[in-house]
């Protein structure tokens, strides 16, 4: 993946001068600026927020929200943490095996309604 590539060597460069590799939402927040810099049209994000605390995660999710704002760039977020996919994106997908299953505005649904469908999935018997 680009972004994957693009962090891996915004984080080399960090180690070479010595800052904080752990210290993503710098990391992410470059590569984010970088690529709206750049004029890309498309911002593919996987789980940019994994290895972040809350303040840091909320850092991101304000320049996503902004960048949203803007209305000249499409972010995909992939994501595991559902509230903040409803809070910061206008569509949620689900996908399952590699299809998806489920397609809504995020006005549109709750947080809970998405974790029932993954749970289902999982149930033995009928609920």
């Amino acid at each position: 993946m680009l972004g994957a590539l693009l962090l891996g060597i915004i984080n080399d460069g960090f180690n070479l001068v010595g800052v904080n590799a752990y210290a993503f939402d710098v990391v992410i927040g470059i590569a984010v600026a970088r690529s709206v810099h750049a004029d890309a049209r498309l911002l593919l994000l996987d789980e940019p927020l994994a290895a972040m605390g809350a303040r840091e995660g909320a850092q991101i999710l304000r320049l996503l929200d902004r960048l949203k704002e803007r209305g000249d760039l499409a972010v995909i977020l992939i994501a595991h943490n559902y509230g903040q996919v409803v809070d910061v994106c206008d569509r949620v997908n689900l996908l399952q095996h590699g299809e998806i299953t489920f397609d809504r505005r995020s006005a549109d649904t709750s947080v809970a309604e998405l974790l029932e469908l993954v749970h289902a999935e999982y149930r033995v018997g009928p609920r």
